[in-house]
Protein backbone atom coordinates (compact mmCIF):
# COMPACT_ATOMS: atom_id res chain seq x y z
CA UNK A 1 0.00 0.00 0.00
CA UNK A 2 1.13 3.51 -0.91
CA UNK A 3 0.94 6.45 1.30
CA UNK A 4 -2.38 7.39 1.81
CA UNK A 5 -3.68 10.99 0.26
CA UNK A 6 -3.99 12.22 -3.07
CA UNK A 7 -0.99 11.33 -5.68
CA UNK A 8 -0.61 14.04 -7.69
CA UNK A 9 1.26 13.32 -11.38
CA UNK A 10 2.51 17.21 -12.44
CA UNK A 11 4.90 15.21 -15.10
CA UNK A 12 7.71 17.53 -14.34
CA UNK A 13 11.17 15.94 -14.57
CA UNK A 14 15.04 16.24 -15.56
CA UNK A 15 15.65 12.51 -16.37
CA UNK A 16 13.92 10.30 -18.27
CA UNK A 17 14.13 7.51 -15.83
CA UNK A 18 12.35 9.32 -13.41
CA UNK A 19 8.31 9.40 -12.62
CA UNK A 20 6.28 6.66 -10.76
CA UNK A 21 8.86 3.39 -10.73
CA UNK A 22 7.31 1.19 -7.95
CA UNK A 23 9.87 -1.78 -7.23
CA UNK A 24 9.76 -5.35 -5.90
CA UNK A 25 9.20 -8.17 -7.47
CA UNK A 26 5.66 -10.12 -7.21
CA UNK A 27 4.94 -7.05 -5.79
CA UNK A 28 1.06 -5.83 -5.25
CA UNK A 29 0.51 -2.06 -4.58
CA UNK A 30 -2.28 -0.54 -4.16
CA UNK A 31 -3.19 3.91 -4.47
CA UNK A 32 -6.96 4.45 -5.28
CA UNK A 33 -6.65 8.86 -5.44
CA UNK A 34 -4.36 9.27 -8.85
CA UNK A 35 -4.58 12.74 -10.37
CA UNK A 36 -2.94 13.37 -13.58
CA UNK A 37 -2.32 17.33 -13.59
CA UNK A 38 -0.16 17.78 -15.84
CA UNK A 39 2.74 16.94 -17.97
CA UNK A 40 3.64 13.34 -19.59
CA UNK A 41 3.93 11.05 -16.62
CA UNK A 42 5.76 7.31 -16.64
CA UNK A 43 4.77 4.73 -15.04
CA UNK A 44 7.36 1.29 -14.57
CA UNK A 45 7.25 -1.58 -12.51
CA UNK A 46 8.77 -4.91 -11.83
CA UNK A 47 7.59 -7.84 -13.50
CA UNK A 48 5.06 -10.04 -11.66
CA UNK A 49 4.18 -6.80 -10.05
CA UNK A 50 0.22 -5.08 -9.54
CA UNK A 51 -0.86 -1.68 -9.20
CA UNK A 52 -3.98 -1.11 -8.24
CA UNK A 53 -4.76 2.65 -8.82
CA UNK A 54 -9.02 2.75 -9.02
CA UNK A 55 -10.10 5.45 -11.13
CA UNK A 56 -8.04 8.00 -12.34
CA UNK A 57 -8.58 11.28 -12.52
CA UNK A 58 -7.31 13.82 -14.90
CA UNK A 59 -6.77 17.69 -15.25
CA UNK A 60 -4.65 17.56 -18.16
CA UNK A 61 -1.38 15.42 -19.07
CA UNK A 62 -0.43 12.39 -20.58
CA UNK A 63 0.07 8.73 -18.92
CA UNK A 64 2.91 6.61 -20.22
CA UNK A 65 2.80 3.09 -19.10
CA UNK A 66 5.78 0.79 -19.62
CA UNK A 67 6.53 -2.46 -20.51
CA UNK A 68 3.37 -4.52 -20.22
CA UNK A 69 4.95 -7.94 -19.51
CA UNK A 70 4.25 -10.00 -16.81
CA UNK A 71 2.94 -6.42 -14.99
CA UNK A 72 -0.55 -6.19 -13.92
CA UNK A 73 -2.27 -2.43 -13.97
CA UNK A 74 -5.68 -2.54 -12.55
CA UNK A 75 -7.74 1.05 -13.25
CA UNK A 76 -11.15 1.75 -12.57
CA UNK A 77 -11.95 4.07 -15.71
CA UNK A 78 -13.88 2.48 -18.53
CA UNK A 79 -13.09 2.56 -22.03
CA UNK A 80 -14.06 6.07 -23.99
CA UNK A 81 -14.46 5.23 -27.30
CA UNK A 82 -12.65 2.15 -27.12
CA UNK A 83 -9.85 3.30 -25.24
CA UNK A 84 -8.82 5.17 -22.00
CA UNK A 85 -8.08 8.35 -23.76
CA UNK A 86 -5.20 9.22 -26.21
CA UNK A 87 -3.83 10.60 -23.50
CA UNK A 88 -3.39 7.45 -22.13
CA UNK A 89 -0.19 5.46 -23.73
CA UNK A 90 2.46 2.94 -24.12
CA UNK A 91 5.54 4.96 -23.12
CA UNK A 92 7.66 3.39 -26.43
CA UNK A 93 4.87 5.50 -28.59
CA UNK A 94 3.84 2.63 -30.14
CA UNK A 95 0.05 1.97 -28.87
CA UNK A 96 -3.15 3.59 -26.87
CA UNK A 97 -4.14 2.14 -23.61
CA UNK A 98 -7.51 0.36 -22.70
CA UNK A 99 -9.27 -1.33 -19.86
CA UNK A 100 -9.32 -4.91 -21.39
CA UNK A 101 -12.70 -5.35 -19.68
CA UNK A 102 -12.18 -6.87 -16.69
CA UNK A 103 -9.66 -3.84 -15.30
CA UNK A 104 -6.66 -4.30 -16.78
CA UNK A 105 -4.62 -2.32 -18.69
CA UNK A 106 -4.00 -3.13 -22.04
CA UNK A 107 -2.05 -2.01 -25.31
CA UNK A 108 -5.02 -1.02 -27.99
CA UNK A 109 -4.09 -3.50 -31.17
CA UNK A 110 -2.89 -1.87 -34.30
CA UNK A 111 -5.95 -1.07 -35.68
CA UNK A 112 -6.31 -2.31 -39.88
CA UNK A 113 -4.65 0.44 -42.34
CA UNK A 114 -8.11 1.86 -43.54
CA UNK A 115 -8.52 4.53 -46.13
CA UNK A 116 -9.73 7.70 -45.43
CA UNK A 117 -13.43 6.63 -46.93
CA UNK A 118 -13.76 4.84 -44.34
CA UNK A 119 -13.30 7.58 -41.33
CA UNK A 120 -16.79 7.84 -40.65
CA UNK A 121 -17.45 7.01 -36.99
CA UNK A 122 -16.53 9.57 -34.54
CA UNK A 123 -16.10 6.46 -32.08
CA UNK A 124 -13.66 4.96 -33.84
CA UNK A 125 -9.42 4.61 -33.70
CA UNK A 126 -8.03 4.13 -37.05
CA UNK A 127 -4.82 2.94 -39.12
CA UNK A 128 -3.73 5.14 -41.18
CA UNK A 129 -2.23 5.35 -45.06
CA UNK A 130 -1.59 8.58 -46.54
CA UNK A 131 -4.53 9.60 -47.26
CA UNK A 132 -6.51 12.73 -49.47
CA UNK A 133 -9.93 13.96 -47.94
CA UNK A 134 -12.58 14.04 -50.23
CA UNK A 135 -15.75 14.56 -47.57
CA UNK A 136 -15.98 15.60 -43.70
CA UNK A 137 -14.22 12.65 -42.48
CA UNK A 138 -14.53 11.89 -38.06
CA UNK A 139 -12.50 9.52 -36.15
CA UNK A 140 -11.55 9.13 -32.34
CA UNK A 141 -8.18 8.76 -32.89
CA UNK A 142 -5.76 8.04 -36.32
CA UNK A 143 -2.51 5.63 -35.34
CA UNK A 144 0.06 5.37 -38.33
CA UNK A 145 3.26 3.40 -37.61
CA UNK A 146 5.12 5.52 -40.58
CA UNK A 147 5.11 9.36 -41.32
CA UNK A 148 2.00 10.41 -42.82
CA UNK A 149 0.61 12.92 -44.77
CA UNK A 150 -3.21 13.69 -44.43
CA UNK A 151 -4.46 16.39 -47.02
CA UNK A 152 -7.85 18.05 -46.50
CA UNK A 153 -8.03 18.63 -50.52
CA UNK A 154 -7.12 21.22 -52.97
CA UNK A 155 -10.72 22.77 -53.28
CA UNK A 156 -14.07 22.76 -50.19
CA UNK A 157 -14.35 22.49 -47.09
CA UNK A 158 -13.24 18.48 -46.18
CA UNK A 159 -13.28 18.73 -42.35
CA UNK A 160 -11.29 16.22 -39.99
CA UNK A 161 -12.83 16.22 -36.85
CA UNK A 162 -10.29 13.94 -34.26
CA UNK A 163 -9.09 14.30 -30.45
CA UNK A 164 -6.10 12.41 -31.01
CA UNK A 165 -3.07 11.49 -33.36
CA UNK A 166 -0.35 8.71 -32.42
CA UNK A 167 2.74 8.74 -34.77
CA UNK A 168 4.68 5.73 -34.30
CA UNK A 169 7.45 6.23 -36.60
CA UNK A 170 7.83 9.71 -38.78
CA UNK A 171 5.94 12.51 -38.19
CA UNK A 172 2.15 13.80 -39.47
CA UNK A 173 1.97 16.07 -41.96
CA UNK A 174 -1.42 17.93 -42.11
CA UNK A 175 -2.10 20.01 -44.95
CA UNK A 176 -4.20 21.53 -47.62
CA UNK A 177 -3.75 22.54 -51.29
CA UNK A 178 -5.62 24.73 -53.74
CA UNK A 179 -8.47 26.59 -52.67
CA UNK A 180 -9.50 24.65 -49.94
CA UNK A 181 -10.74 25.80 -47.09
CA UNK A 182 -10.73 22.38 -44.38
CA UNK A 183 -10.01 22.22 -41.24
CA UNK A 184 -9.27 20.03 -37.98
CA UNK A 185 -11.43 20.38 -35.60
CA UNK A 186 -10.86 19.71 -32.51
CA UNK A 187 -13.57 16.57 -31.11
CA UNK A 188 -16.16 15.99 -28.48
CA UNK A 189 -13.79 15.34 -25.87
CA UNK A 190 -12.43 18.71 -26.17
CA UNK A 191 -9.39 17.93 -26.81
CA UNK A 192 -6.86 16.97 -29.32
CA UNK A 193 -4.02 15.48 -28.21
CA UNK A 194 -0.93 14.64 -30.41
CA UNK A 195 0.99 11.54 -28.59
CA UNK A 196 3.68 9.08 -29.57
CA UNK A 197 7.61 8.30 -30.79
CA UNK A 198 7.60 11.47 -33.35
CA UNK A 199 6.06 14.92 -34.27
CA UNK A 200 3.47 16.99 -36.84
CA UNK A 201 3.79 19.44 -38.92
CA UNK A 202 -0.07 21.30 -39.20
CA UNK A 203 -0.36 24.00 -41.28
CA UNK A 204 -4.27 23.62 -41.49
CA UNK A 205 -6.50 25.95 -39.05
CA UNK A 206 -6.95 23.89 -35.90
CA UNK A 207 -10.52 25.06 -34.53
CA UNK A 208 -12.84 24.27 -31.78
CA UNK A 209 -15.49 21.98 -31.77
CA UNK A 210 -18.40 22.00 -29.39
CA UNK A 211 -17.05 24.14 -27.02
CA UNK A 212 -13.88 25.37 -26.50
CA UNK A 213 -11.02 22.84 -27.18
CA UNK A 214 -7.37 21.94 -25.81
CA UNK A 215 -4.67 21.13 -27.90
CA UNK A 216 -2.10 18.81 -25.90
CA UNK A 217 1.13 18.16 -27.76
CA UNK A 218 3.44 15.46 -26.28
CA UNK A 219 5.65 13.74 -28.44
CA UNK A 220 8.54 11.47 -27.06
CA UNK A 221 10.96 13.01 -29.63
CA UNK A 222 10.67 14.84 -33.38
CA UNK A 223 9.34 18.26 -34.60
CA UNK A 224 6.01 19.91 -33.57
CA UNK A 225 5.43 22.86 -36.32
CA UNK A 226 2.12 25.18 -36.05
CA UNK A 227 1.63 27.43 -38.64
CA UNK A 228 -1.96 27.72 -39.33
CA UNK A 229 -5.01 30.36 -38.73
CA UNK A 230 -5.88 28.64 -35.22
CA UNK A 231 -8.71 29.85 -33.41
CA UNK A 232 -9.46 26.98 -30.83
CA UNK A 233 -9.45 28.82 -27.41
CA UNK A 234 -9.03 25.89 -24.83
CA UNK A 235 -5.64 26.66 -24.21
CA UNK A 236 -1.81 25.29 -26.02
CA UNK A 237 -0.18 22.06 -23.04
CA UNK A 238 3.54 21.55 -24.75
CA UNK A 239 4.45 18.62 -22.79
CA UNK A 240 7.68 16.49 -24.43
CA UNK A 241 8.02 13.32 -22.85
CA UNK A 242 11.52 12.81 -23.51
CA UNK A 243 14.69 13.28 -25.86
CA UNK A 244 13.72 17.08 -25.69
CA UNK A 245 11.22 18.31 -29.11
CA UNK A 246 10.54 21.29 -30.35
CA UNK A 247 7.49 23.72 -30.52
CA UNK A 248 7.91 25.59 -34.09
CA UNK A 249 5.16 28.53 -33.37
CA UNK A 250 5.25 30.06 -37.45
CA UNK A 251 2.33 31.49 -37.20
CA UNK A 252 0.77 34.63 -35.76
CA UNK A 253 -1.97 32.82 -33.98
CA UNK A 254 -0.37 29.29 -34.14
CA UNK A 255 -1.52 28.50 -30.34
CA UNK A 256 -4.90 29.43 -30.60
CA UNK A 257 -6.36 32.21 -28.28
CA UNK A 258 -6.22 30.52 -24.91
CA UNK A 259 -3.38 29.99 -22.40
CA UNK A 260 0.36 28.25 -23.04
CA UNK A 261 1.13 26.06 -20.95
CA UNK A 262 5.13 24.38 -21.26
CA UNK A 263 6.06 21.66 -19.59
CA UNK A 264 10.04 20.35 -19.61
CA UNK A 265 9.79 16.40 -18.81
CA UNK A 266 13.01 16.08 -21.40
CA UNK A 267 16.42 14.92 -20.68
CA UNK A 268 18.53 11.39 -20.40
CA UNK A 269 19.96 10.62 -17.24
CA UNK A 270 22.47 12.50 -15.75
CA UNK A 271 22.10 15.58 -18.31
CA UNK A 272 19.54 18.43 -18.90
CA UNK A 273 18.34 18.56 -22.25
CA UNK A 274 15.78 21.67 -22.59
CA UNK A 275 12.16 21.31 -24.58
CA UNK A 276 12.70 24.06 -26.74
CA UNK A 277 10.60 26.82 -28.82
CA UNK A 278 11.34 28.38 -31.89
CA UNK A 279 10.24 29.94 -34.73
CA UNK A 280 11.66 28.51 -37.60
CA UNK A 281 9.39 30.18 -40.59
CA UNK A 282 10.56 32.71 -43.08
CA UNK A 283 10.20 35.92 -41.34
CA UNK A 284 10.18 37.87 -37.04
CA UNK A 285 6.69 36.73 -35.97
CA UNK A 286 4.87 38.85 -32.90
CA UNK A 287 1.73 36.59 -31.30
CA UNK A 288 -1.83 38.26 -32.17
CA UNK A 289 -3.95 36.42 -29.56
CA UNK A 290 -2.28 37.84 -26.16
CA UNK A 291 -1.89 34.54 -24.86
CA UNK A 292 -1.42 33.97 -21.11
CA UNK A 293 1.80 31.79 -20.43
CA UNK A 294 3.10 29.33 -17.39
CA UNK A 295 6.08 28.78 -17.43
CA UNK A 296 5.86 25.17 -16.11
CA UNK A 297 9.85 24.32 -16.57
CA UNK A 298 12.45 25.14 -17.82
CA UNK A 299 12.33 26.03 -21.48
CA UNK A 300 15.27 27.10 -24.67
CA UNK A 301 14.39 29.09 -27.52
CA UNK A 302 16.45 28.28 -30.18
CA UNK A 303 16.06 31.56 -32.42
CA UNK A 304 15.80 30.78 -35.97
CA UNK A 305 13.84 34.02 -36.33
CA UNK A 306 12.43 36.79 -33.63
CA UNK A 307 9.65 35.69 -31.68
CA UNK A 308 7.44 38.27 -30.27
CA UNK A 309 4.81 36.12 -27.30
CA UNK A 310 2.57 39.52 -27.25
CA UNK A 311 1.47 40.86 -24.56
CA UNK A 312 0.28 37.86 -22.72
CA UNK A 313 1.18 37.53 -18.71
CA UNK A 314 3.38 34.67 -17.60
CA UNK A 315 3.59 32.49 -14.58
CA UNK A 316 6.78 31.39 -13.33
CA UNK A 317 4.75 28.18 -13.24
CA UNK A 318 2.67 25.95 -11.22
CA UNK A 319 5.32 23.29 -10.41
CA UNK A 320 8.94 23.50 -8.67
CA UNK A 321 11.93 24.74 -10.09
CA UNK A 322 15.48 23.74 -9.50
CA UNK A 323 16.65 25.94 -6.51
CA UNK A 324 13.04 27.62 -6.73
CA UNK A 325 14.53 29.03 -10.33
CA UNK A 326 12.89 29.09 -14.03
CA UNK A 327 15.42 28.90 -16.39
CA UNK A 328 15.19 30.50 -20.09
CA UNK A 329 18.06 30.03 -22.49
CA UNK A 330 18.10 31.93 -25.42
CA UNK A 331 20.26 30.57 -28.00
CA UNK A 332 20.31 33.29 -30.75
CA UNK A 333 18.50 36.74 -31.78
CA UNK A 334 15.51 37.86 -29.32
CA UNK A 335 12.43 36.30 -27.92
CA UNK A 336 10.19 38.93 -26.47
CA UNK A 337 8.11 38.90 -23.47
CA UNK A 338 5.31 41.63 -23.49
CA UNK A 339 3.45 40.50 -20.54
CA UNK A 340 4.51 40.47 -16.80
CA UNK A 341 6.48 38.30 -15.41
CA UNK A 342 5.32 36.60 -11.86
CA UNK A 343 6.06 34.53 -9.03
CA UNK A 344 4.72 31.01 -9.63
CA UNK A 345 1.99 29.07 -8.10
CA UNK A 346 3.16 26.27 -6.56
CA UNK A 347 1.71 25.90 -2.91
CA UNK A 348 5.22 24.74 -1.20
CA UNK A 349 8.57 26.01 -3.34
CA UNK A 350 6.98 28.51 -5.74
CA UNK A 351 9.58 29.28 -8.52
CA UNK A 352 10.04 32.96 -7.88
CA UNK A 353 14.07 33.71 -9.60
CA UNK A 354 14.73 34.02 -13.28
CA UNK A 355 17.52 32.95 -14.59
CA UNK A 356 18.80 33.78 -18.33
CA UNK A 357 21.63 31.97 -20.32
CA UNK A 358 22.17 31.14 -24.17
CA UNK A 359 23.60 33.46 -26.08
CA UNK A 360 21.00 35.26 -27.84
CA UNK A 361 18.39 38.43 -25.93
CA UNK A 362 15.78 38.10 -24.09
CA UNK A 363 13.62 41.30 -23.65
CA UNK A 364 10.92 42.46 -21.44
CA UNK A 365 8.88 45.11 -22.38
CA UNK A 366 6.83 46.02 -19.46
CA UNK A 367 7.06 46.18 -15.63
CA UNK A 368 7.73 42.18 -14.11
CA UNK A 369 6.38 41.89 -10.61
CA UNK A 370 8.55 38.15 -9.72
CA UNK A 371 10.05 38.89 -6.45
CA UNK A 372 13.07 36.20 -6.41
CA UNK A 373 16.86 36.79 -7.87
CA UNK A 374 17.67 37.91 -11.42
CA UNK A 375 20.49 36.33 -12.95
CA UNK A 376 22.15 36.56 -16.29
CA UNK A 377 25.02 33.99 -16.94
CA UNK A 378 24.83 34.71 -20.92
CA UNK A 379 23.69 36.89 -23.34
CA UNK A 380 21.37 39.51 -23.04
CA UNK A 381 18.61 40.10 -21.02
CA UNK A 382 17.24 43.61 -22.43
CA UNK A 383 14.59 45.79 -20.50
CA UNK A 384 12.64 48.21 -23.02
CA UNK A 385 11.49 51.26 -22.53
CA UNK A 386 8.71 50.61 -20.34
CA UNK A 387 10.55 47.22 -19.09
CA UNK A 388 11.35 46.96 -15.79
CA UNK A 389 12.12 44.78 -12.49
CA UNK A 390 10.90 44.58 -9.15
CA UNK A 391 14.10 42.07 -8.55
CA UNK A 392 16.56 43.63 -6.18
CA UNK A 393 19.47 40.63 -6.08
CA UNK A 394 20.57 40.62 -9.75
CA UNK A 395 23.74 38.70 -10.63
CA UNK A 396 25.53 39.67 -14.45
CA UNK A 397 28.17 37.10 -15.06
CA UNK A 398 31.04 37.64 -17.23
CA UNK A 399 30.38 37.73 -20.72
CA UNK A 400 26.69 38.56 -19.88
CA UNK A 401 25.01 42.32 -20.85
CA UNK A 402 21.94 43.96 -18.98
CA UNK A 403 20.48 46.36 -21.12
CA UNK A 404 18.35 49.56 -19.50
CA UNK A 405 16.58 51.16 -22.05
CA UNK A 406 14.54 53.68 -19.87
CA UNK A 407 14.66 55.08 -16.46
CA UNK A 408 13.59 53.02 -13.12
CA UNK A 409 14.11 49.87 -14.78
CA UNK A 410 15.53 48.48 -11.47
CA UNK A 411 14.26 49.24 -7.41
CA UNK A 412 16.56 51.82 -6.97
CA UNK A 413 17.77 52.00 -3.38
CA UNK A 414 16.79 48.36 -2.79
CA UNK A 415 19.00 46.72 -5.46
CA UNK A 416 22.01 44.94 -5.20
CA UNK A 417 23.81 44.30 -8.74
CA UNK A 418 26.45 41.98 -8.79
CA UNK A 419 28.10 42.92 -12.19
CA UNK A 420 31.23 41.17 -13.94
CA UNK A 421 29.49 41.39 -16.76
CA UNK A 422 28.63 44.34 -19.09
CA UNK A 423 25.96 46.98 -17.85
CA UNK A 424 24.67 48.47 -21.11
CA UNK A 425 22.84 51.76 -20.73
CA UNK A 426 22.67 53.03 -24.25
CA UNK A 427 19.94 54.77 -23.91
CA UNK A 428 22.10 57.24 -21.49
CA UNK A 429 19.50 56.99 -19.15
CA UNK A 430 20.52 57.66 -15.24
CA UNK A 431 19.42 54.10 -13.38
CA UNK A 432 19.66 54.63 -9.48
CA UNK A 433 20.46 51.28 -7.49
CA UNK A 434 21.48 50.40 -3.52
CA UNK A 435 24.66 48.58 -3.80
CA UNK A 436 26.92 47.98 -6.63
CA UNK A 437 29.86 45.04 -6.57
CA UNK A 438 32.17 45.01 -9.65
CA UNK A 439 34.41 41.68 -10.17
CA UNK A 440 33.20 40.52 -6.45
CA UNK A 441 34.09 44.02 -4.85
CA UNK A 442 32.25 46.61 -2.97
CA UNK A 443 32.34 49.24 -5.42
CA UNK A 444 31.56 53.24 -4.19
CA UNK A 445 28.97 55.18 -4.29
CA UNK A 446 28.56 57.51 -6.75
CA UNK A 447 27.69 57.29 -10.58
CA UNK A 448 28.97 54.74 -12.56
CA UNK A 449 29.71 54.18 -16.41
CA UNK A 450 31.52 53.97 -19.87
CA UNK A 451 34.19 56.73 -20.30
CA UNK A 452 31.62 58.20 -22.66
CA UNK A 453 29.08 58.80 -19.82
CA UNK A 454 30.27 61.47 -17.90
CA UNK A 455 30.32 59.25 -14.79
CA UNK A 456 32.51 60.21 -11.74
CA UNK A 457 34.17 56.27 -11.68
CA UNK A 458 34.45 55.10 -15.43
CA UNK A 459 35.20 51.39 -16.20
CA UNK A 460 34.55 50.64 -20.71
CA UNK A 461 34.44 46.58 -19.45
CA UNK A 462 32.05 46.55 -17.26
CA UNK A 463 29.85 49.47 -18.81
CA UNK A 464 28.78 50.52 -22.26
CA UNK A 465 26.44 53.51 -24.16
CA UNK A 466 25.73 57.44 -22.82
CA UNK A 467 24.15 56.26 -19.52
CA UNK A 468 25.50 56.62 -15.92
CA UNK A 469 24.27 54.25 -12.88
CA UNK A 470 24.14 56.13 -9.54
CA UNK A 471 25.29 54.09 -6.83
CA UNK A 472 24.05 54.92 -3.17
CA UNK A 473 20.87 56.77 -1.86
CA UNK A 474 18.67 57.64 -4.83
CA UNK A 475 18.42 61.68 -3.73
CA UNK A 476 14.93 63.18 -2.39
CA UNK A 477 12.92 65.43 -4.39
CA UNK A 478 13.05 68.67 -3.02
CA UNK A 479 9.81 70.38 -1.81
CA UNK A 480 9.14 74.19 -2.57
CA UNK A 481 6.05 75.69 -1.03
CA UNK A 482 5.21 78.92 -2.29
CA UNK A 483 3.11 81.24 -0.31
Amino acid sequence: MLASGPLVLRGTRRRSNIGLNLTGALATFTHTDIRIESGVNSMTMETNSTFSMGTLSRNGGVLSIGVLGGQTYNVGNTNVNGILGPWAILSSGSAYLRNNGSGAIEALPTPTVTTESAWTAATSNYQVGTANLTADRFANTLQSDFGRMINLGSSGDNDLTINGFMAIAGSWIISRSGTSTGKLIIGDTGELVFAGSAGVIASVPIVNGTGAGRLTLAPLSGTVTLSGDNTYSGGTVFSPASEAPTLNINSTTALGSGAFSLFNNSGGAGSRVLAAIDNSSATDITLANSNAQYWNGDFRFIGTHNLNMGTGNVSLGQTPGLNGARTVQVDANTLTIGGTISDGTYTNYPVTTLAKTGAGTLELTVASTYTGPTTISAGTLKLGASGSLTSTNITVSGGATLQLNGSGSLPDDNTTLYLSGTNDLSSGVTEFIGVLFTNGVLAATGTWGSSLSGATYNDDTLFAGLGKLSVGPKPKATVVSFR
